[in-house]
C-alpha cells in the first residue's frame, strides 16, 4: 500500500513538473454598492510562483490582472452578478477560485408628491388662479368683439347724422 501512494505521488509530481497550484484566492469582497459598477479587492497571492489573477463574471472570463483589485463597470442596476476569481502561476495552474455574489444598487423611486392639507390648498388656489386668469381673458376678448361689432354697426348711422349737421350748417349760411 505505501508502495501505491509513493508511486501515485511520483506520477503526480512528474506530471505537474514538481509544480503546484497556487493557493485559493480570500478575502473577495466588494468595496462599492452602486447602479453601474462593483469594485472587487481580495487579499494577495503568496506563490513564488504568482503569474496573475483571472476575474469571472457568471461564469465568463472578463479581464486577466496582477492587481489585488478590479473594478467592473457599465453593469445593469439591480442585478445579481457572480464573480469567481483565480490565482495562476507560471506553470498555468489556477488555484481554487474565490467566489462572491453581488447585486448592484437599484435606482431609487422618484419622490412621491407631498399630501398635506397646506400643499393641496395651494394646489388648488393656484389651478383657481389659473381659471380665474383664463376667465378674465375671455370676458376682455368678448367685451372687444361687442365694441367693434358696435362700432361698425354704428359707422353708417354716425356718416349719415354728421353729414346731416354739416348740410344744416351749410344750409343756414
Amino acid at each position: 500500500m505505501k508502495r501505491l501512494i509513493i508511486v501515485g505521488l511520483v506520477i503526480l509530481l512528474s506530471i505537474n513538473n514538481g509544480y503546484a497550484a497556487p493557493e485559493q484566492v480570500t478575502g473577495l469582497t466588494n468595496t462599492s454598492y452602486e447602479t453601474n459598477y462593483i469594485y472587487l479587492v481580495w487579499d494577495a497571492c503568496t506563490d513564488p510562483e504568482f503569474l496573475e489573477y483571472r476575474i469571472y463574471r457568471n461564469s465568463s472570463l472578463i479581464y486577466e490582472i496582477t492587481n489585488e483589485y478590479y473594478n467592473d463597470t457599465e453593469l445593469t442596476e439591480g442585478t445579481l452578478y457572480q464573480y469567481d476569481v483565480c490565482a495562476f502561476n507560471t506553470s498555468n495552474f489556477c488555484g481554487p477560485y474565490g467566489s462572491l455574489n453581488v447585486y448592484t444598487k437599484e435606482i431609487p423611486l422618484p419622490p412621491q408628491p407631498k399630501t398635506n392639507a397646506f400643499y393641496n390648498l395651494t394646489i388648488i388656489i393656484r389651478d383657481l388662479t389659473s381659471v380665474f386668469d383664463m376667465f378674465i381673458i375671455l370676458l376682455i376678448t368678448i367685451v372687444s368683439i361687442m365694441i367693434t361689432i358696435i362700432f361698425i354697426s354704428f359707422v353708417p348711422r354716425i356718416t349719415t347724422l354728421f353729414t346731416k349737421i354739416l348740410k344744416y350748417k351749410g344750409d343756414k349760411k
